[in-house]
This record gives structure tokens, C-alpha cells and sequence, in this order.
């Protein structure tokens, strides 16, 4: 893998805004992770992963498996529960995570690939997907 670098992603708010995911590590199973470290709280950090698994011997059919995780964490809407006025600590009331994952045999060529990621991009902008994924909605 080239060495990681900032990645500069636009968010899908009406007014799209960059944000800047910067390398922060990579982890003992080969996992390299970014966050968007302009969000103090790392809590609330907008996180994502990168991975990519060599095809093994045992395999019958030879496959690399590349696997990019994005983490969208939401905050817990606190007040104080004192008459103190302290606030508590934060804490997140959920998380939203997309995954991609991509089985690409040994033997596909460059062509392949990049018609292979284009695909998958793009299927996502289709109106079934926007309206599974938008509205949690199958089609019938």
C-alpha cells in the first residue's frame, strides 16, 4: 500500500462542507484508520478504515479483499441533571457505518478494477438505493 495520506471528503449536508480525514494509525491486523481530528471530541470524530487481505494458498479461487469502513458517530443531546448546572459527560447516542467490500480475483486486470469500483460507486446513485438507504424503504 502507498503510503497514507490526508484524505479530503465532502459530507452529504444541502451546503456539502470538506473534511479533512487525517492517518492516525495503522493496527496490529493491518488496519490503516483516519479521522477527521477538526472535531475536538474524539468521540465524535468522523472515523474511517482501510484494509486489504492477500489472497491465501488455501484459497481455490485466488482473491484480494479490499474493505473500506466509514464511521459516523451522533452525540447524545445531554442537559444538566443537577441543580449544580453541571453538565454530563458526553457520550454517543449512535453510530452509522457503510461498508465496502470488494473480492477482486488475482487474475482481473487494471481495466476490470477500475470498471469494477466505478460500478460501485455509481450503483449508490441510483433511486432504489437512495431510497433504501434515505428512506429504509425495499422495493417491492
Amino acid at each position: 500500500m502507498a503510503n497514507a495520506v490526508n484524505m479530503i471528503i465532502a459530507d452529504g449536508q444541502a451546503t456539502p462542507v470538506n473534511m479533512t480525514l487525517v492517518p492516525i494509525s495503522k493496527d496490529n491486523a493491518g488496519v490503516y484508520w483516519f479521522a477527521d481530528i477538526a472535531e475536538p471530541n474524539p468521540l465524535f470524530r468522523r472515523t474511517a478504515s482501510l484494509s486489504l487481505k492477500a489472497p491465501t494458498r488455501a484459497q481455490k479461487e485466488r482473491k484480494f479483499r479490499a474493505t473500506i469502513r466509514v464511521y459516523d458517530p451522533t452525540p447524545d443531546i445531554t442537559s444538566p441533571t443537577t441543580g449544580t448546572g453541571v453538565q454530563p459527560a458526553p457520550s454517543k447516542a449512535y453510530e452509522l457505518v457503510s461498508e465496502s467490500t470488494y473480492w477482486i480475483p488475482e487474475r482481473s486486470t487494471l481495466a476490470e478494477r477500475k470498471d469494477a469500483r466505478a460500478f460501485g460507486r455509481n450503483i449508490q446513485n441510483h433511486p432504489q438505493v437512495i431510497d433504501l438507504l434515505e428512506n429504509l424503504v425495499m422495493c417491492t
